[in-house]
């Protein structure tokens, strides 16, 4: 009888690379030991239960979250649209692939940028999008999980594309051929950000050890588990540089970040969501101590060109 009988599969057909790491009612977490990467597998049953629109589930945990959410990613928009602009390059023109509510796109409007796209996988978000006036659209997985790009548009003009916490919701083994599916489409490209979540983060070390105690909720969230498209991976520095060197990327600047913000902690963590503000600005302090003491990081951003330029 086949173990992942109703769940997602993993990126290989052979069970012998993979080693069991946790599991839970809806989640099951294994290490590749073939690719060196953390991948997971979800549980979809006798029918697909991963309906919900992932932008409906952000706003479904309420204003405050969105609020912290939306500090922590225009925080490091910054960071990103300045490592961009690094040895005077112009960033004339971008595309934003899975661009959400649009934060990164407004950090990027702000900064000058004149020619900007977006291209998402939530209905919502790309008609929030579209109200901002930004040229966006959807973009939509076949059978297989493979997406394509809106034909309509024009890509040769792009010099930039970002994919920030996005390639981490495409199937393992579709990551590398949708990237690079996206990346022909840009003749002018000049540079690619990929931000991705980081196993050796703090509260991935603290998600993985609650649901060894039977404490899942944590672990699922980070996991975006009964969402669409949930979280397929989590990388490290050996499972990132192997996706770039598969797209013939060249890294050119690495950064790590907390993905999150000290005095609105309490927001993002639903086990923290109902403490006090106090509280959970307390918990936030401490948490981002250790992270500067350890440096566990939860998220890798990293800015890469192709190879050929």
């Amino acid at each position: 009888m086949d173990p992942f009988e109703n769940w997602t599969k993993f990126s290989t057909a052979s069970l012998s690379d993979f080693q069991p790491l946790v599991e839970t009612p809806r989640l099951k977490i294994c290490f590749n030991r073939r690719l060196g990467a953390i991948e997971a597998s979800h549980f979809i049953g006798d029918k697909k239960i991963m309906e919900v629109d992932y932008a409906r589930w952000w706003t479904e945990n309420g204003q405050r979250y969105m609020e912290s959410l939306q500090a922590c990613r225009t925080r490091q928009a910054k960071i990103i649209l300045g490592a961009l602009s690094e040895e005077s390059f112009s960033i004339e023109s971008l595309m934003d692939f899975g661009a959400g509510p649009g934060w990164f796109l407004e950090s990027c409007r702000k900064f000058g940028v004149s020619n900007l796209v977006a291209a998402d996988a939530s209905i919502e978000s790309v008609e929030f999008l579209k109200k901002k006036n930004f040229k966006a659209f959807a973009v939509y997985p076949d059978s297989e999980g493979a997406f394509r790009l809106e034909e309509s548009i024009d890509y040769s003009s792009i010099r930039v594309v970002s994919f920030l916490d996005v390639i981490e919701h495409f199937p393992p083994e579709l990551c590398v051929s949708n990237i690079k599916y996206i990346l022909s489409q840009m003749s002018q490209l000049e540079k690619v950000v990929i931000k991705v979540p980081y196993s050796r983060g703090l509260f991935f070390r603290i998600s993985m050890s609650l649901a060894k105690l039977g404490k899942f909720s944590l672990l699922e969230q980070l996991f975006q588990v009964g969402t669409y498209p949930p979280h397929f991976q989590v990388f490290n520095e050996v499972s990132l540089r192997r996706v770039l060197e598969s797209l013939e990327l060249k890294p050119i600047k690495w950064i790590v970040d907390p993905d999150f913000e000290a005095d609105s902690f309490g927001q993002r963590v639903k086990l923290l969501s109902m403490l006090p503000k106090w509280l959970g600005q307390l918990i936030g302090r401490l948490f981002f101590r250790i992270i500067q003491i350890t440096g566990w990081q939860d998220s890798i951003i990293v800015i890469a060109v192709p190879k050929s330029k």
